[in-house]
């Protein structure tokens, strides 16, 4: 198996969940990362190891065996190989390339600590501070095994609290003797590590450290002086961290202790003790079978231990072990510490010693100096008490060494008594072997007898499936039957809107027409009168030019005779001037008559069009009333099919709601005797297994009360107490063998099988059909996880359904009645989780809230309406997706908007209101449950083939009780409330708890980037109004 160095980054934009890291942390995986070229037949990895890395398949073909005969193969390029390998530890198959094969290998540690680093909520702008100066320094030092090791908060602690310090070549940074003050990490420049073996001697050079390197630890660590001194080589810049911090965010955190016997189980799994004194120290007491290694010398002989073994280092004190420990802990190594060293042994612990044995100490007492002007008395004095304090000692030796001599005796005869015990041990060992033999038999024939129910079991599970199979296609029939009639019933619906609409255009034409034909009516009767009142001109000026004519003849008769007697009276000049005055009347009386004529013409003409308008009017006003008739004969046409329609919606819906009713009892039927079945054969069993358990557990508690009397037997009565638990277990695990198997056959509840909705009430003014919902992910095959019970007045159905038209067109989002009720808010005391305390009880009001997330295309008609910028879709696509990247403050804004269109009041949900909609009714840590299960949400590792990848359209994910999708996951969504670090004070009514002012608001729900924990319908997050992301969305609420 070779392997390669150069990572294309391009290949892990497309693994899972690789994918989900910023640009910055897989370009940090792939410095780490590497890929490995396999032969065919090569072994990436055997079934039980442990070898901590993440395992993507890139080119060829890998086989996965289980040891049991089952085979699994893997492809590159398929979905499968997208994920990781059998990412299990310890491994659970064996991986064997079936062709040449590439594979790309990550340390799962340093995978982990990035997808978490990257998903915490505090570290995108604190990070992006210091990539912006310089973060090569800062991916040296995350990829230091000691950082990997670290919880994240912990190493954006570390990086905040760290001071860049510029120092020059020739500059002693620590010094040997001085109080540790400062852990330091060379981010540029190179320094010498010195250390003067005694006062007075010349330094000596022990290491050279360069970029990515630390020191200063040692001192932190055991809390004493510097052993060495280092001084620069070049200029440069250090990261420094203060010893409180250093303490406090790395050396408490690393500091893994363990007592003696949890050292004893370490080293018996395969560990080894570490002694990290002096040579001296360990060759006069130590723990038998340890490995020495001093302190000083343990950087220079690494290569002695081993790396997967893990290793319980002691010194006398613990501060060398701590010392010792970080050191291997930075190498890679699994390093514990034996807690308070030696010291802290129990005394019934033993050391070894590689020195003979040797006598007592010898005191030697101090010769006084003869004093300047003593007398012969004060020196004979002198000596008369050093043969004394001589003779005292000589006795004190010879006690000392009888009772080394007795203890020597009582020794031998422990050894003689521990040889007897080990012998009757022994003699127990085979007993408890052949109770073990007798119990392993025991044990294969449960096995046996429960492989004989589990395969009656599976024939009734399969029974089971196909009957419910059959159910289920039945009820999908019914409900697309009930969809395909409610489709009809929405196409007369909207057939019998477009005769409305008909009806009311022609009811408007109609008026139109009949207001027309009464002013033509009206005008009509004003020109008849107009036309008599000129007839009655007409007639009297006809009256007046008969007058005129007959005046004018009599003239004319006048004139002849006046001409006859003209000649024969007057003179031929009067005469003529009679005859000038006779013609100019008779022309002043026909200019009259034809102004007369010329004025009946016009009225004539005006009295025929008058009477060609009146017989338009008449005839368009017939034509109206006919297509009037036909209209109502049409609307009475329409609402009669409409009504049969909904005749036969109706009961479409009864016979489905039988069906449905009918089935429920079928399968609760079924259900009731199976589990029948299952509890009087494991009642039975279980019986039969305590009684036996009960004898066995007797016996061994008289053998072990016995052998328990000496302190030679303990260890005989722990044996047989293992034993027996063993016993215990197996017994113990036989029971949840039964338990398992009887969940695997239990029958889904008859509750789960959903009937068909009934048809949403008509309202005034509204009608049309509702958006089908989008297609669901494909149903979980594993039976669901058991729910605890919710309270009984919290559980509720679905409410009305409804959308409220938009003042200029459309409808707003589709929202759902939620009852109102009480419920108890948050987590209990024994949770760790401090900002969900305490519970407490709300009660509120009713209200209506979103079925579903905001989508883009809800969003994007108010931000056309009122020229808002439009949020990016990161690609992801608009419509039906939920929309992201938007604000608390541009989440408010939608919501004013949409209450100005309506005419309702519409905000975003309180806290109380967002938890009680999304508990629904239920006592779960999620809505369906106490399990994340398949299936049931969006997040991070929620077993969907887009886990962490992004989020998908709305309704994709089953709806809670109360009908409302995606409380859980996706889009984490805004809400009104202020944050606050605990429930104290918190309003008992419901409403959002607000101040001026406030810095942070609060996000619920978890999203598509959340671990499944984070989904928990108590989990509170905060941020700043303003912030926009990529998996932040909202849902509404609507007061009245």
């Amino acid at each position: 198996m070779a392997g390669e160095s150069r990572i294309d980054e391009r290949l892990l934009g497309e693994l899972v969940p690789v994918n989900g890291l910023s640009a910055g942390s897989r370009r940090q995986l792939a410095e780490k990362a590497e890929l490995l070229a396999l032969a065919p037949g090569d072994v990436l990895f055997r079934r039980g190891e442990r070898d901590g890395r993440t395992l993507y398949l890139l080119e060829g073909e890998i086989e996965l065996t289980d040891g049991r005969g089952g085979r699994v193969q893997v492809r590159a390029g398929t979905a499968t190989a997208r994920h990781p390998l059998a990412q299990h530890q310890p491994r659970q198959v064996t991986a064997t390339a079936r062709t040449p094969a590439r594979v790309l290998a990550v340390e799962t540690a340093l995978l982990d600590m990035l997808l978490t680093w990257d998903q915490s909520p505090d570290h995108q702008y604190e990070v992006e501070e210091i990539a912006e100066d310089d973060g090569d320094w800062m991916t040296r030092m995350l990829q230091n095994r000691v950082f990997l090791k670290l919880p994240p908060a912990n190493i954006q602690q570390i990086i905040m609290r760290m001071e860049d310090v510029r120092v020059r070549a020739g500059d002693v940074v620590v010094r040997q003797g001085e109080e540790g003050d400062y852990y330091y990490y060379i981010r540029k420049g190179r320094a010498v590590v010195l250390r003067r073996p005694s006062p007075g001697a010349p330094e000596v050079r022990l290491a050279e450290l360069g970029e990515g390197d630390g020191f200063g630890e040692e001192a932190l660590v055991a809390d004493e002086r510097r052993n060495a001194t280092v001084r620069m080589l070049t200029d440069g810049h250090l990261m420094r961290l203060a010893k409180k911090d250093f303490v406090q965010l790395i050396r408490d955190p690393l500091q893994n202790a363990v007592d003696y016997y949890k050292g004893e189980s370490i080293v018996a799994s395969g560990g080894a003790w570490l002694d990290v004194r002096l040579p001296d120290e360990h060759a006069n007491a130590h723990i038998a079978g340890s490995i020495n290694i001093p302190l000083p010398a343990l950087r220079l002989q690494l290569s002695r231990l081993q790396r997967g073994r893990p290793y319980v280092i002691y010194c006398d004190t613990g501060r060398r072990s701590a010392v010792a420990a970080f050191i291997l802990s930075e190498k890679g190594y699994e390093a514990h510490v034996l807690a308070g060293g030696l010291q802290a042994l129990p005394p019934e612990v033993f050391l070894s010693s590689a020195r003979p044995h040797e006598e007592g100490p010898v005191v030697k007492p101090q010769a006084a100096a003869a004093p300047r002007a003593a007398d012969e008395a004060a020196e004979a004095l002198r000596r008369r008490a050093e043969e004394e304090a001589g003779r005292v000692l000589a006795e004190a030796r010879r006690a000392a060494e009888e009772e080394a001599r007795r203890l020597l005796e009582e020794a031998r005869r422990a050894m003689e008594e521990v040889r007897a015990e080990q012998a009757r041990a022994r003699a127990e060992a085979e007993r408890l072997a052949q109770l073990k033999e007798t119990l392993e038999g025991e044990r294969r024939a449960l096995e046996e007898a429960a492989a004989a129910h589990t395969a009656a079991r599976d024939a009734a599970l399969t029974e089971a499936r196909a009957e419910a199979e059959r159910l289920r296609r039945r009820h999908d029939e019914m409900e697309a039957a009930w969809v395909a009639s409610q489709q009809e019933v929405a196409r007369l619906e909207e057939e019998l809107a477009r005769l409305r609409e008909a009806r009311a255009q022609a009811a408007s034409d109609m008026d139109r027409a009949r207001r027309e034909a009464d002013e033509a009516r009206r005008g009509q009767e004003e020109a008849a009168a107009a036309l008599r009142r000129r007839a009655d001109e007409a007639e009297a000026a006809r009256r007046e030019l008969e007058a005129l004519r007959e005046r004018l003849e009599a003239v004319e008769a006048e004139r002849e005779r006046l001409a006859a007697e003209a000649g024969e009276l007057r003179s031929a000049t009067e005469l003529e001037e009679a005859l000038r005055e006779a013609e100019a009347a008779r022309a002043r009386a026909e200019q009259r008559a034809a102004e007369l004529e010329r004025s009946l013409d016009e009225q004539q003409a005006e009295v025929r069009r008058l009477a060609a308008e009146l017989a338009a009017a008449t005839d368009r006003i017939h034509e109206l009333e006919v297509e009037k008739e036909e209209l109502w004969r049409a609307r009475k046409e329409a609402e009669q099919e409409v009504a049969q329609a909904r005749r036969e919606a109706v009961e479409v819906i009864q016979r489905a709601h039988q069906e449905a009713e009918a089935l429920k009892r079928e399968l609760k039927a079924a259900r009731s005797e199976a589990e029948e079945e299952i509890r009087r054969r494991l009642e039975a069993e279980t019986s039969r297994l305590q009684a036996q358990l009960r004898s066995q557990v007797r016996a061994a508690e008289r053998r072990g009360a016995a052998a328990a009397r000496t302190p030679g037997r303990r260890r005989v009565a722990a044996a047989l107490a293992v034993a027996v638990t063993a016993a215990v277990a197996a017994a113990v695990a036989a029971g949840a063998l039964w338990a398992w198997r009887a969940g695997l056959v239990r029958l889904p509840d008859a509750a789960d099988v959903a009937a068909p909705p009934a048809p949403p009430a008509e309202e005034p003014g509204r009608a049309g059909p509702q958006p089908a919902p989008e297609p669901r992910p494909a149903a979980r095959a594993a039976p669901a996880p058991p729910r605890s019970a919710p309270p009984a007045e919290a559980r509720a159905r679905p409410g009305r359904r409804f959308r409220d038209p938009l003042r200029n067109g459309g409808l707003g989002p589709e929202m759902v009645e939620i009852p109102g009720g009480r419920f108890v808010m948050g987590s209990g005391e024994d949770e760790p989780y401090l900002n969900e305390r305490p519970a407490h009880e709300v009660r509120l009001a009713a209200f209506a809230v979103g079925r579903t997330e905001v989508t883009f295309e809800d969003y994007d008609r108010f931000a056309q309406a009122t020229g808002r910028p439009l949020p990016d879709d990161e690609g992801w696509g608009r419509g039906r997706q939920p929309v992201i990247n938007v604000s608390w403050e541009d989440a408010a804004a939608y919501a004013a908007w949409l209450s100005q269109e309506t005419g309702h009041v519409y905000r975003l949900p309180s806290e109380a209101q967002w938890e009680y909609a999304a508990r629904a009714g239920t006592g779960g840590i999620y809505w369906w449950g106490s399990f994340i299960g398949v299936g049931n949400a969006n997040c991070f590792n929620c077993g969907n083939p887009f886990d962490g990848a992004r989020p998908v359209a709305v309704g994709s994910f089953p709806a809670n009780p109360f009908g409302l999708h995606d409380t859980a996951g996706n889009v984490a969504e805004w809400v009104q409330d202020c944050y606050h670090p605990s429930y104290e004070g918190a309003p008992a009514d419901g409403r959002p708890w607000e101040e001026p002012g406030c810095a942070e608001r609060v996000v619920r729900g978890g999203s598509f980037t959340s671990a499944a924990k984070n989904l928990r319908v108590t989990v509170r997050e905060r941020f700043a109004p303003d912030v926009r992301a990529e998996n932040i969305g909202f849902r509404l609420v609507r007061l009245r």
